[in-house]
């Protein structure tokens, strides 16, 4: 069996310009100004070392919405004409009564999606390609609408690191799971989409799972069809603690030994990757978290309880909301962001064949497709020389664990994406 090279250091990086209070408290600072959410949780005073350089001073001015982009949020609002033609969004009549701050969010998030449809990127993003259903299905239920603002609104907190953007996701957020929660208590054929969209917007794997099974009837006649494998879709179990769940469940050894060498290779390819990104901290830190995942799931028995399967697999649900990913680097796509994204996606692959019963498999399918289609630009590219590790790369090698795990997955599964 292939060998793994050892983890070469920590899954985290260090705060270099946090608050003094963090510091103090000897915990990672978020950094958010003009106070750090470790410090609003926990109702201390928060502030930031005085320095002389312009990027470290304490004085934050916040964040300031382009007045372009307010002139074409206030023409949507009073026309009920959507911005960006590229997108093909419907007409928001409803939305006439919506406060500038909300547009806004809903404004950046169509903003983010024209960018990527313009440089035929989209498909290489989760659930981009269906940002128009995402925009229809919050036109008719309000707490779709507040899911997209929220996770509209958490995502320029992580870019901007401003407090107040991180205050308007909770709240968005907040708005969106009180009406979730009670579009669950009465679940129809109607209302059955609009629930599992917010659910994906507000990264809630349980009600994700929750969702797709319970709508097994008319599953074929869903907007998100092409996405849910219906051959998984399997009602979990009532389980008491300790239960096992099943793993690795492969009609021989011979595959089980393959998706072992998968995750071997998974592992080595992203200590590459892990070099070529060391000079962005973010995508650094995504990068070292799903090798040491590789790593965990290669070097231990196949028989794991199901609740640290489910401790193992439940943050991938809410990891591209929390690395800041640049949009604008895949609109230019960035070799080293689409490789990152392309093993991204690969290690969840990997994850749904190892832990059949978690709810990744339901979703697999999207991302078997996003690996192809990065790859299809790949083999375009001539090789490179990495500014990172300082190496020439060529793409087939950076590609090749992605590839593999899609490989892997359609002969297992049987799935053909054509």
């Amino acid at each position: 069996m292939s060998t793994i090279n050892p983890v070469i250091r920590r899954s985290h990086t260090k705060s270099k310009s946090g608050c003094n209070t963090c510091r103090a408290r000897r915990i990672k600072c978020d950094e958010f100004r003009p106070h750090c959410r470790n410090c609003l949780q926990t109702r201390r005073r928060c502030n930031y070392p005085v320095t002389n350089s312009v990027e470290g001073s304490t004085s934050f001015p916040g964040f300031t919405w382009p007045s372009a982009a307010d002139r074409s949020i206030e023409k949507w609002k009073n026309s009920g004409e959507p911005p960006f033609p590229c997108l093909e969004l419907p007409t928001t009549p409803s939305w006439h009564n919506l406060s500038l701050g909300k547009l806004r969010h809903l404004h950046h998030l169509a903003l983010m999606a024209s960018i990527l449809e313009l440089s035929k990127t989209r498909q290489f993003c989760l659930w981009w390609s269906e940002i128009t259903i995402f925009f229809q299905l919050a036109i008719r239920f309000n707490f779709v609408a507040y899911a997209v603002m929220g996770h509209s609104a958490g995502r320029l907190a992580l870019v901007t690191k401003i407090s107040s953007a991180f205050e308007d996701a909770t709240r968005y957020r907040t708005l969106a799971l009180q009406g979730l929660n009670a579009a669950i208590t009465s679940f129809t054929k109607d209302n059955a989409d609009a629930i599992l969209c917010a659910s994906l917007c507000l990264s809630n794997q349980e009600h994700d799972w929750l969702v797709i099974c319970e709508m097994r009837p008319w599953i074929t006649g869903s907007v998100f069809s092409n996405y849910l494998d219906h051959a998984g879709c399997v009602i979990p179990e009532k389980r008491i603690p300790g239960a096992r769940g099943l793993t690795m469940t492969f009609d021989s050894d011979v595959e089980i030994f393959n998706l072992k060498s998968l995750l071997a290779q998974a592992v080595g390819s992203l200590n590459t990757l892990s070099s070529c990104s060391k000079d962005t901290p973010e995508l650094s830190a995504l990068v070292r978290h799903l090798r040491d995942t590789c790593r965990i799931v290669h070097e231990r028995s196949s028989d794991w309880p199901i609740e640290e399967q489910f401790r193992l697999v439940h943050p991938f649900a809410a990891w591209m909301d929390k690395y800041t990913i640049s949009y604008f680097a895949i609109s230019e796509k960035d070799t080293v962001v689409l490789a990152t994204l392309a093993h991204f996606y690969a290690v969840v692959v990997c994850l749904s064949l190892a832990f059949p019963e978690m709810a990744l498999p339901l979703t697999t399918t999207i991302r078997l497709r996003s690996i192809i289609e990065i790859g299809q630009v790949f083999g375009s590219k001539p090789p490179f020389f990495c500014g990172g590790c300082r190496e020439v790369h060529y793409q087939e090698g950076l590609m090749a664990f992605p590839l593999n795990a899609v490989h892997m997955f359609q002969g297992v599964r049987g799935c053909n994406l054509e």
